[in-house]
Parts: structure tokens; C-alpha cells; sequence
């Protein structure tokens, strides 16, 4: 994931207008903002090039802050840059399939190895939670939200374990689920920037018609949070999967050759 600088302001983020960048031509985009009563303003974002390429080391006298169209003097703005765990709380969920569909086929061991691999990657700078999803109402939680390093990664390897009781797939039941599940887990957040992120793992489409598409692709349309789906098998596709994945999919056709869309 990449790292994004924080910018703290004492300003009204109602009044924040936009941001400029001396002496260069660099893309500044915000992503996310959080306010502070009496008058501070904490900004998430990102810098690139106008190729896309990230920047990094950049100070925060190189930037311009306006307010009504009119410059803020950086005296009087006080900016700081600050690293983006003291500002920010980093919440990723993993939703895990396993239906009768996938524990009981030749790719269960590539869901569980997936998992963990996604697991330790992203553990380091995220508080992660793992939920898995057969075709019963109700997700099911491997392990709440930690940041102890390790701890999701070791809880992961249950997954090998899961014995589903309804072998049908509540998929879009399950999508709602756990949106609802990262919103409870950020409310709980302690800084003031929340930055959450779903990756739904499957290998098919919705077969237990609890939850109707529209209100799943509603949730997914709605939510501030980044949503990304990982397929796995061939009856998934490429169409249904990006449904999901509004900020990103990979799907596998195959145990012996993926492709990333």
C-alpha cells in the first residue's frame, strides 16, 4: 500500500478550498479530511507526478494553502506534515469465501495461502479482520480487528478448519455484512483521519438470494471505504467481479494462470 503524507491544519475544513504546489507541476490529490473543533484540520493525501509516479520527502512549507480563493500565509496556517499513523487509523477486512464451492475443491488450500499472504502483507500498518461467508445469513468472524503484529496471520491459518453449515454462497448478503463490520471497527478509531478497506475473496456468485444484487452494489456504491475483489476459479467473472471491486480485482482462471484486471 502506499504510504500518504498527512497534512494538520488549524483551519475550518469547511473552508479549506485547495491546495497548491510552488515551483513545480505535481497532481495533489485528497483523500480524505478530518476536523477538529476549535479550528484544526487534518488532510490525507497523496502527491504524484504528472506521469503518476508517487513523491515522497516533500516539506510542508512547499505547500500552498487557500481559503475562499485567497492564500493563507503559512505563519498563519501552521502546517505540519505528520506521519500518517500518528493522524490516521488504517482498518482492512478481509471476507473470505468459504462455501461448499470452495472448501470442497482442489482450490481451498489457495484461498487459505492467499489469505495469509495478503495477511502479512498489509499487517504492519493495518488493523485487519478476517471474516469468512458460506450461504448462512450471518458472516463469520476468524478474528476481529488487531494490530498485534502476527496475530491475524496466525488466526488465518483456522480458515484450513472451516466447516461450513450452509454450502450454498451468501455473497452479496455477506458484501453488506462486512461494510457494516468496517464501519463498527473504524467508529472505535482513535485518530481522526479512518482510512478502511474490504477485500472480498470468492470463487462464485450469489446462489443463496438472501440479499438482492442491487442492494449489494448499493452498499458497495455508497461506501467511503476502497472495496476490492480477488476471484478465484472460472465460474466468477470478470463482469460480476468488478461489480464488487469497485477500486480494484484480480481474478484467477485457474490454478496455473492468474491474470489481473
Amino acid at each position: 500500500m502506499t504510504r500518504r503524507p498527512t497534512l494538520a491544519l488549524p483551519l475550518s475544513a469547511l473552508l479549506l478550498a485547495s491546495f497548491g504546489l510552488t515551483g513545480c507541476a505535481l497532481k495533489l490529490t485528497r483523500i480524505q479530511t478530518a476536523d477538529d473543533k476549535p479550528a484544526n484540520v487534518a488532510v490525507y493525501f497523496k502527491v504524484e507526478t504528472t506521469q503518476g509516479d508517487p513523491v515522497g520527502g516533500m516539506t510542508a512549507e512547499q505547500f500552498e494553502i487557500y481559503e475562499d480563493d485567497q492564500r493563507v500565509s503559512a505563519l498563519e496556517s501552521q502546517q505540519t506534515i505528520l506521519n500518517p499513523e500518528v493522524a490516521a487509523s488504517h482498518y482492512t477486512l478481509l471476507l473470505i469465501d468459504m462455501s461448499g464451492s470452495v472448501v470442497d475443491s482442489e482450490d481451498a488450500d489457495k484461498v487459505t495461502e492467499a489469505a495469509l499472504l495478503f495477511t502479512s502483507e498489509v499487517e504492519a500498518n493495518n488493523k485487519v479482520a478476517i471474516y469468512a461467508f458460506d450461504g448462512e445469513e450471518e458472516i463469520h468472524k476468524i478474528i476481529d480487528f488487531t494490530g498485534s503484529a502476527g496475530g491475524a496471520e496466525a488466526r488465518a491459518q483456522s480458515l484450513q478448519s472451516f466447516a461450513p453449515k450452509d454450502k450454498s454462497t451468501n455473497l452479496n448478503g455477506a458484501v453488506v455484512q462486512g461494510l457494516e463490520v468496517l464501519d463498527e471497527g473504524l467508529e472505535k478509531a482513535e485518530n481522526p483521519l479512518k482510512i478502511g478497506t474490504m477485500v472480498v475473496f470468492t470463487d462464485g456468485t450469489d446462489r443463496a438470494a438472501r440479499v438482492t444484487e442491487d442492494d449489494m452494489l448499493g452498499a458497495v456504491r455508497d461506501t467511503p471505504y476502497d472495496v476490492f475483489a480477488i476471484g478465484l476459479g472460472a465460474e466468477l467473472s470478470e463482469a460480476d467481479l468488478q461489480k464488487i471491486g469497485k477500486d480494484g480485482t484480480a481474478l484467477a482462471k485457474d490454478r496455473d494462470r492468474k491474470s489481473v484486471v
